[in-house]
């Protein structure tokens, strides 16, 4: 069928290596520890299949966030009350981590796993205007034919309901 899929992955690189999502709370810990009072890089790998042509695009998006120094009663608080520590590099900027952040030099969204912006630009070059892509779908905001994105932590789409549709995850429709 005729579709334009999209393909990511993001990677957070901080002091001459690539954070894994930690395996254990202490991880997580070292992790934040490690990275206050630096900058790291949230790099998102993009790949855009337009199948009505076969054009194929790939790029990357880099987005610089520069972290305050942190004291270790601070870490051991956010280690303690975000749910979501043992996912992505061990910090989501989005929730706690927001209290640290000194600067953030690029896109916000691509922090967050999907570079929008990125995406857009790749999207109006296929001649694809937003108005074709958007869906209505309660807190699912875009649809790329069969594939959905969820904007939202805790998104009541039936079609997402069950896959975790924070960080970007996608749900297929089926």
């Amino acid at each position: 069928g005729q579709a334009i899929i999209l393909g990511i992955d993001t990677i957070v690189y901080a002091n001459e290596k690539i954070l894994e999502k930690p395996k254990s709370l202490e991880e997580a810990k070292q992790n934040l520890k490690s990275s206050a009072g630096k900058t790291t890089s949230v790099i998102t790998g993009i790949t855009l299949i337009n199948k009505y042509n076969n054009e194929i695009v790939q790029d990357f998006q880099e987005t610089k966030i520069t972290l305050n120094n942190i004291s270790d009663e601070d870490i051991e608080f956010y280690i303690e009350n975000e749910p979501g520590v043992l996912y992505a590099s061990g910090f989501i900027v989005e929730t706690i981590v927001s209290n640290f952040v000194k600067s953030i030099e690029g896109s916000f969204y691509n922090i967050l796993g999907v570079p929008v912006e990125k995406i857009y630009e790749h999207l109006s070059d296929f001649g694809t205007a937003l108005s074709g892509l958007w869906a209505d779908r309660g807190d699912c905001r875009f649809r790329w034919n069969k594939i959905f994105y969820c904007m939202d932590w805790h998104c009541s789409d039936s079609l997402c309901a069950g896959r975790s549709a924070s960080y970007g995850n996608l749900g297929q429709d089926t």
